[in-house]
């Protein structure tokens, strides 16, 4: 069981589905309790005291009651996400392995990947594949909540999360993750982001690992870096001008803003540039290939690309 200081939440065991409490008195001692559907379930009475929580919960009818004792936790979403029931959703074939997607039970909106094979690297990637997912679930499942508490249960409240395997050459694993939601405030979100693994050892990669030191934070676009992928924006014209009528105005804001790292993909390396929300359709990955990389490679990118380049 959860309290904040506007609502509560609780589950059953490993259940995916939280049971929110909103307070019906100012002394937080009276709750009525709901399902996720916003059906009225029960009346939960609390008394908080230090590291302890006591009280009686009674069903809609008052035909049931049940007593309610709690200690305080590290972590409310430990138990449930620490046993996952995972299925499988589809297969994808890389060459000579294969990769499952798989969905928490319950939570089909929520998917990751999980490698198949062998050896420790594998093992650890799928371990951090699986943290991730379960992060993403205690996320989701606390927006849920947070929008049943504020009674908007007509509005789609929570996360959407995808990935799948860019590629997977040699040791060098490259994921993409694209997610979105709504969890409040005036806009949902979305957007997609890439990780990098060595499946010989199990470590996850950081993108910007990938560049050397001057270029990972931003891509200066008066850089060396930054004229090539200038270039690409431009798609090798002088100026925005020179560019179609509905390709000028993403161009023309991106060239007052640096470029950053967005991508690993099969031929190269992917830069973007921040847009305002209203412009979001603006964003789209500049793919340098990795001919014209390898100069602003950091001495870990350059072992990576070696080992892409020798499968």
């Amino acid at each position: 069981m959860e309290i904040t200081e506007t609502y509560g939440r609780y589950y059953y065991r490993e259940n995916f589905s939280d049971l929110v409490l909103i307070p019906t008195n100012s002394l937080a001692t009276e709750w009525q309790e709901s399902d996720s559907k916003g059906k009225q379930t029960g009346r939960a009475y609390l008394n908080c005291g230090p590291g302890k929580l006591e009280g009686i919960w009674m069903s809609a009818d008052e035909s049931k009651t049940l007593s309610i004792n709690a200690v305080s936790s590290t972590s409310y979403d430990a138990r449930r996400t620490a046993r996952m029931p995972l299925k499988v959703q589809k297969t994808q074939t890389l060459g000579p392995r294969s990769v499952d997607t798989v969905f928490v039970s319950g939570i089909p909106s929520l998917n990751a990947l999980r490698l198949r094979g062998e050896g420790p690297g594998i093992q650890r990637v799928n371990g951090l594949l699986q943290k991730d997912l379960a992060s993403s679930v205690s996320s989701h499942l606390n927006c849920v909540a947070g929008g049943l508490a504020a009674g908007r249960l007509d509005d789609p409240w929570g996360d959407d999360l995808g990935q799948q395997a860019v590629f997977w050459t040699g040791d060098v694993l490259s994921v993409q993750t694209s997610y979105g939601g709504y969890c409040g405030g005036a806009h949902p979100y979305h957007g997609q982001t890439y990780q990098t693994y060595d499946t010989s050892t199990g470590k996850a990669i950081p993108i910007a690992n990938w560049l050397d030191t001057a270029y990972r934070k931003k891509v200066d676009l008066e850089s060396p870096l930054g004229k090539i992928i200038k270039s690409k924006l431009l798609g090798g014209k002088k100026s925005p001008g020179d560019l179609p009528t509905d390709e000028r105005e993403c161009a023309e804001e991106a060239l007052n803003n640096s470029a950053y790292i967005s991508a690993i993909e099969k031929q190269g390396i992917g830069f973007n540039f921040p847009f305002p929300y209203a412009m979001s359709p603006c964003q789209v990955d500049h793919v340098i290939p990795w001919s014209r990389m390898r100069p602003f490679l950091s001495e870990e990118g350059k072992r990576l690309l070696n080992e892409i380049e020798r499968n």
